[in-house]
């Protein structure tokens, strides 16, 4: 690494290429119907790990080999650390949600096999020759934005959901659940092991389940009026039982449980963003609506599921079984 500067890298087409493909995956691809979810998550990881250290120092003005290092140990450890540690990806959920950004993260421990482009990122950047003639301020600057933006909208994706084939404002549901509230919330989905056999025809009860026969699938923030699928259908395990349970956690104040068979309720293609106020007259079936009265939430549910809570400090739940 002698003589390196991280913002030579702006002067070179790999670091250009990586930013674009992150910009186009976040803005583009995602948004695309039918484009597999499991690959636009993986495109903004492996883009994300050959950007976030070169602009993290040349944020810090890295000039030696072991504060390059220390960059892309960072920047492994946090991402590690942000989709194994469910703790850590609500914090870091939260702090983007405090600045405004609405994000969305699944913890997946395949997503560490971007990792693997760190050591890319270590060795190749400090031998790239410059091929722009371009003024290095400029480049630093446009460059640096640039990066940021996209590491603000690849953080700051949406709720996770399986867009249909035809409209981008439809999405592919059975169970749908909807931020009736007025403010915007932080969602957490933990999901039954698999291992732990369930019967949807016999009553499911929140008290019949301990906390640690969950495992946290997912986090996000839900703007008001948003709606979304709790497991949406792109990312449905195969060969899973039909009889669907999971923990949601709403704002880190309480946890609900909902319990359903999937093979009642059939998928269908409901809207993305509906009109406050929703009424028990006018809101969709099989959907949860969040309402919040003060400090207190409490939920209206309508359909063939149940819907069950460990407390009843924070939530009461209203629920019609039509």
């Amino acid at each position: 690494m002698t003589n390196f500067k991280p913002t030579q890298a702006l002067a070179h087409p790999l670091w250009w290429g990586m930013l674009a493909l992150l910009l186009c995956n976040d803005f583009i691809f995602k948004a695309m119907s039918g484009f597999p979810g499991i690959i636009s998550g993986k495109l903004s990881d492996v883009a994300g790990m050959m950007l976030f250290p070169c602009f993290l120092a040349i944020l810090l003005g890295v000039s030696r080999q072991r504060a390059w290092l220390a960059c892309h140990l960072l920047t492994g450890a946090s991402f590690a650390a942000i989709k194994l540690i469910p703790a850590v990806g609500m914090t870091y959920v939260s702090i983007l949600q405090s600045v405004g950004v609405s994000a969305q993260l699944w913890f997946d421990a395949t997503d560490l096999v971007a990792l693997a482009v760190l050591p890319v990122s270590y060795f190749v950047y400090p031998r790239l020759k410059p091929m722009f003639s371009c003024s290095m301020r400029v480049l630093r600057v446009a460059g640096v934005a640039l990066a940021g933006f996209a590491c603000l909208a690849s953080s700051g994706a949406s709720a996770p959901r399986t867009l249909t084939t035809y409209d981008g404002n439809l999405m592919v549901s059975d169970l749908t659940f909807i931020n009736a509230t007025q403010t915007r919330i932080n969602v957490q989905i933990e999901r039954l092991n698999r291992h732990i056999s369930v019967d949807c025809s016999r009553p499911i009860l929140a008290e019949n389940f301990t906390k640690d026969q969950f495992e946290s699938q997912g986090t996000w923030t839900q703007q008001p009026g948003e709606a979304t699928t709790l497991i949406p259908m792109s990312i449905r395990r195969d060969g899973e039982s039909s009889c669907k349970v999971v923990k949601l956690t709403i704002n880190d104040i309480e946890s609900v449980l909902v319990a359903w068979d999937g093979k009642k309720l059939a998928t269908r293609d409901v809207p993305i963003h509906y009109n406050l106020p929703i009424t028990p007259e006018t809101m969709p079936d099989n959907a949860i609506l969040l309402h919040r009265n003060g400090n207190d939430y409490y939920m209206v549910a309508k359909g063939d599921f149940t819907l069950t809570y460990w407390r009843k400090d924070k939530f009461a739940i209203d629920y019609w079984k039509m």
